[in-house]
């Protein structure tokens, strides 16, 4: 019986990035430049950019400027379950 090699592109894992980070980068805007459109401080994007959970205002005001719906910035940690 022939060995099977395992493809080890299969087994690489891209790193999950943040759904604000995703929207902004495809958006070419800085973390400063999104933070100054949406009234809060580039620390703050950055925070939550790195897992900090924001407040639904924060959320709706980074999601107003980057044109998308609030919920869509919160990421999918993967739970099934229902708060």
């Amino acid at each position: 019986m022939p060995k099977i090699s395992p493809n080890p592109l299969a087994c690489k894992r891209t790193p999950m990035l943040h759904p604000l980070r995703e929207v902004r980068k495809r958006l070419d805007l800085t973390q400063a430049h999104l933070a100054e459109l949406a009234g809060v401080t580039q620390s703050l994007v950055s925070m939550i950019e790195h897992g900090h959970t924001p407040s639904i205002g924060t959320l709706r005001a980074l999601a107003d400027v980057l044109c998308v719906d609030w919920y869509t910035l919160v990421p999918d940690n993967g739970d099934d379950a229902t708060a």
